[in-house]
């Protein structure tokens, strides 16, 4: 079982893992070998988008 992106909108994003590892090429190919894009994203996006996701979820984790 899993995500069906024939079914799904899917969009893969790589973050900091992806930009540091020695093997991201190898990693690259087996994600688009599913027919995915990857969308890398900057330090600065990502540090950004994780803000944004944590902050949606604060009041109900009450950090807000």
């Amino acid at each position: 079982m899993g995500i069906d992106c024939r079914k799904n909108h899917c969009i893969s994003f790589a973050t900091a893992w992806a930009r540091d590892a020695t093997n991201t090429d190898e990693w690259l190919q087996k994600v688009r070998g599913l027919g995915l894009k990857v969308h890398f994203l900057s330090q600065e996006k990502e540090g950004i988008l994780s803000f944004k996701a944590v902050e949606s979820k604060a009041d109900q984790y009450g950090l807000g």
